[in-house]
């Protein structure tokens, strides 16, 4: 009886019954049926096809109380699963159709994003423009009166001059646009007579401060006759007063005035940036930076000031153009 329990069986037939099993997938709790055999066996689940563990035939057969058929059904084809198992594709139906809408949901954005209506995944980066296109761009701003649109443009050509270079004429008249324009953005909210009299009761060091703050750095257009006289000073007549002293502009260290024929004295609409302005009596004397003046030889830089361009006075921007050699 002992041998016969624990011998090991060959086959279901050895014991001369028949054996089935049915198991729950611990997975996805789908039923599993078959027969078992002599060795262990791993089987795929029928719903989601990961392996399960079965175990082998029992050595008890025929003690009390277990039950087993004494032979396998009729038929010779092999057991299959109950009917629900036939339809275990409906559980990965949900997933499969999720999965597939998200997929034409993504594919629908993205080629509404880069499509060819909104640059293309595989549509050529745009070329950079060229000097003379952004060139032509800050004349435009320039003639709108947008002057701080014209000097990104302009300054974004004297960029693209190192990809595409401009003609010497024309890179001659960037550079000159350039300095114009810096020169008016910074004009000075206040005129230079309003400047100096702003200083009047103020002590020296208070002023000092008072200029620092708000007028240091600010750019004055000057529209007068300039003469150079024989000590190598500058005089430009303007009536400027402030209380019982007279203001006297320092133009003898701007570059710009250097190499012009101002011996006999000459108009000039000019400008340049304010550094100091300084008490030496009998004067108030106003500094600027020496490399800061510019001649206006370009009369749509003007186009968004107040100044009133008549006949005469594009004469004067016109032969200042030609003293620098700019168009």
């Amino acid at each position: 009886m002992v041998v016969e329990l624990f011998r090991s069986p060959r086959s279901s037939k050895r014991f001369g019954v028949y054996q089935p099993y049915q198991v729950n997938c611990i997975w996805c709790g789908v039923p599993n049926a078959g027969v078992r055999e002599r060795k262990p066996l791993q089987v795929r689940c029928f719903g989601c096809k990961r392996l399960l563990y079965i175990g082998p035939l029992s050595p008890l057969h025929g003690i009390a109380g277990l039950h087993y058929p004494a032979s396998p059904p009729a038929t010779d084809q092999p057991m299959v699963p109950p009917d629900e198992l036939k339809w275990s594709w409906r559980l990965w139906a949900a997933p499969i159709i999720t999965a597939a809408l998200t997929l034409v949901v993504v594919t629908v954005i993205l080629w509404v994003l880069f499509g060819d209506s909104g640059g293309g995944l595989d549509r050529k980066p745009k070329p950079a423009r060229s000097a003379s296109e952004l060139l032509a761009e800050g004349e435009r701003k320039l003639g709108e009166g947008a002057y701080h649109l014209a000097l990104q443009a302009l300054l974004q050509a004297q960029q693209a001059q190192r990809q595409t270079p401009l003609p010497a004429s024309q890179s001659k008249r960037l550079d000159q646009l350039i300095k114009q324009v810096e020169l008016i953005t910074l004009l000075s909210e206040q005129s230079l007579q309003q400047i100096l009299h702003s200083s009047l009761g103020l002590p020296a060091d208070e002023w000092r401060r008072t200029f620092d703050q708000r007028y240091a750095g600010t750019t004055i257009l000057f529209d007068g006759f300039v003469r150079r006289e024989a000590d190598g000073d500058y005089s430009l007549k303007l009536p400027l007063t402030v209380g019982t002293s007279r203001a006297k502009l320092d133009l003898r260290s701007l570059r710009v005035l250097r190499d012009l024929p101002l011996t006999r004295g000459t108009r000039l609409l000019f400008g340049a940036k304010l550094t100091n302005i300084r008490e030496d009596p009998p004067y108030q004397v106003v500094q600027f930076d020496p490399a800061s003046g510019v001649l206006i030889t370009h009369e749509i830089v003007l186009v968004g000031t107040s100044i009133l361009v008549d006949d005469e006075l594009r004469q004067v921007i016109r032969q200042q153009a030609k003293w620098l050699g700019v168009e």
